[in-house]
């Protein structure tokens, strides 16, 4: 598959997940662990997990000339930037509701609407 195609369709299943309450809760959660071994190990499952496959989808795009930007690894924080943006802390702070699935979709084609214009061959 295509990278950007690969994106697209990871971006709305990504940011639904990121969004939905119990990723919101267990965000909660972490903040409140004086400990800090939840929000390690959510970014260990999350972050950490992730953020690789996102940079290898994109690493693919620059070795085909499919995409352009000065590293793999800053092209897939400008697609995160992009996606997720504050809704995930204004979800966890509570001054946004759960978003409903097409604003999810509208989200995600905007942020690939906006990478494509950022890194598009």
């Amino acid at each position: 598959m295509d990278p950007l195609e690969t994106l697209t369709h990871a971006a709305p299943i990504l940011l639904s997940m990121l969004l939905g309450d119990k990723a919101i809760s267990l965000n909660r959660a972490a903040a409140a662990d004086e400990s800090r071994e939840l929000g390690a190990t959510i970014a260990a499952a999350g972050r950490d997990s992730v953020f690789p496959l996102i940079e290898k989808v994109i690493g693919r795009g620059l070795e085909t000339a499919a995409l352009a930007a000065p590293s793999a690894g800053v092209a897939a924080e400008w697609f995160l930037s992009l996606l997720i943006g504050d809704l995930q802390i204004r979800r966890v702070n509570r001054t946004l509701p759960e978003p409903s699935g097409e604003h999810i979709r509208a989200r995600a084609a905007d942020a690939m609407s906006a990478f494509k214009k950022l890194c598009g061959a």
